[in-house]
């Protein structure tokens, strides 16, 4: 009995230095470009703060030895990108295939008990986006028709039931990052930018094999409008989690996520914790938009009837993360044949660093 309590502890202490470690990680991921954001507010308080564009690729093209941060963060333009992210799926080629995927995005949606249910601050709505985004980046337009990526898909069920069994770790994750990242919030507005950036940790942690980028919030009509122009703009292939704020014509705020696929011919918007959608109104919900008029409006049109969207927070993904030294040296044979053709694992040595053991890579 004393050994099965020891290892029960010694269990759920590793457990929870495994959640740790991941939200530390997530935070250490947003911690620059927040405090890049603080510190442009405070030299220029008259600058529009309530949107922020982050350049990542300026962190992850740079040396993690010498990381040469630029300060570009606080206006509303990207920096360009020198080492542009790995292909989605070849991005360009991609092209998301709406009739393959209906039957499943149905399934999705329809895994809802219609209770209103969340774990930090992932509600059924954002859980089932990501799983539809997490399922669109593995299988591409072959959608799988059973096991799902967090949860299997049911009709009328919790899907975070199925979730917890399956991702214990991940699920706990949900709730530390709100515990760990949230900041004092005074208003609706700061409110909302602190969900939307939490979406965007959650994302981070739920699939960090993919490249995530903070797109940005918007709390105006002239902000949102400024979003939306930047998903019309985006490269096809890319998918947008994207966190929104209805007003009805009560006053009452009500929350609500959906996913966003940029392809081809526009933007669609795919609508998410629907009890009982059939596939034609997904269908016409996710009717391709070209303009930020007729994208605003269909996000408005997933929202409360004779709702006004009011806010809006995006969180972008566009093909595998690649971290800048997950390649490896190859040395000692690296003749294309036999066993050690892709290197023989022994620490290199300065003299067999630009040279093989047969000399081909001198020639």
């Amino acid at each position: 009995m004393w050994q099965n309590q020891n290892i029960w502890t010694f269990m759920k202490n590793t457990t929870k230095k495994i959640a740790i470690t991941k939200i530390l990680l997530v935070i250490s991921i947003i911690a620059i470009p927040m405090c890049q954001n603080i510190a442009a507010k405070s030299q220029d308080n008259s600058r529009n703060t309530s949107m922020r564009f982050v350049d990542f690729d300026a962190l992850d093209s740079a040396s993690l030895g010498n990381i040469e941060r630029k300060n570009n963060v606080a206006t509303n333009k990207q920096g360009k990108s020198k080492t542009p992210p790995t292909p989605l799926l070849t991005m360009n080629n991609f092209n998301f295939d709406l009739e393959a995927w209906l039957p499943r995005l149905v399934q999705i949606v329809n895994s809802t008990d219609g209770s209103f249910f969340s774990v930090g601050v992932c509600g059924t709505c954002l859980l089932q986006a990501y799983e539809m985004a997490a399922e669109i980046l593995r299988y591409g337009n072959t959608p799988p028709t059973q096991e799902g990526y967090f949860f299997n898909p049911a009709p009328r069920t919790n899907p975070f039931t199925d979730f917890r069994q399956r991702h214990s770790i991940l699920y706990a994750t949900l709730v530390d990052i709100v515990e760990y990242y949230v900041i004092p919030a005074s208003n609706p507005q700061e409110r909302f930018a602190n969900s939307a950036r939490v979406a965007y940790a959650s994302a981070i942690s739920l699939l960090p094999q993919y490249n995530w980028r903070f797109l940005g919030y918007g709390t105006t009509q002239s902000e949102i409008r400024q979003i939306l122009g930047q998903i019309l703009q985006g490269s096809v292939g890319s998918l947008y989690i994207t966190s929104m704020t209805h007003r009805s014509s009560a006053g009452v705020n009500t929350h609500h996520s959906v996913l966003l696929v940029r392809t081809s011919g526009g933007v669609r918007v795919i609508q998410t914790n629907v009890t009982g959608a059939p596939d034609y109104y997904l269908r016409h919900i996710a009717r391709e938009n070209t303009t930020i008029q007729s994208l605003q409006e269909s996000l408005t049109q997933v929202g409360v009837p004779n709702s006004q969207l009011i806010m809006v927070g995006v969180s972008q993904v566009n093909g595998s993360y690649t971290i800048p030294f997950a390649s490896a040296l190859s040395f000692s044979d690296c003749t294309g044949e036999g066993d050690s053709r892709r290197g023989n694992a022994r620490i290199p040595s300065a003299s067999a660093l630009n040279q093989c053991a047969s000399g081909r890579c001198n020639q």
